[in-house]
């Protein structure tokens, strides 16, 4: 489900939550989840307009009980990243600052399962990118905005 709420003339809360049970019909992993598919994930943004053409959003996403394998063996932890943006709008030009990964969030969100050289299970997560910060220029060149 979604939810959005206005909190001031110029700011929104919005949260959402996911819940997926995909399991597996039959064969082998029946009734298992399906492998690299989160059962839970809770989303949360607020964003404020303190002025006229600029915002500010300070995002976080949430995601547990994932698995890298059919059978279920291997989970991947809980995980939660948090990112915070600014843009700033000069008619058609835009200045955009973003903080990714904020908490500095270290548990990998996906991964798989695979066989090591003696045929024994090997779990492999990707590894997050760290915190980060990132400056752009965006440049609408649309016609009729500015």
């Amino acid at each position: 489900g979604n939810a959005a709420v206005l909190l001031l003339d110029r700011s929104e809360l919005r949260i959402a939550y996911t819940y997926t049970r995909a399991r597996f019909d039959g064969g082998p992993h029946d009734g298992n989840q399906i492998n690299g598919v989160p059962k839970h994930r809770v989303a949360a943004a607020l964003e404020a307009a303190p002025m006229r053409g600029t915002s500010v959003t300070l995002s976080a996403a949430h995601v547990r009980e994932q698995w890298l394998d059919e059978d279920n063996r291997f989970d991947l932890p809980p995980t939660t990243f948090v990112d915070l943006v600014a843009n700033r709008r000069f008619g058609r030009i835009a200045l955009i600052g973003a903080a990714r990964n904020l908490l500095d969030e270290d548990r990998p969100s996906a991964g798989y399962l695979t066989i090591d050289p003696q045929g024994r299970d090997l779990p492999l997560a990707y590894p997050p990118a760290g915190r980060r910060f990132e400056i752009g220029v965006r440049i609408d060149t649309s016609a009729g905005n500015g």
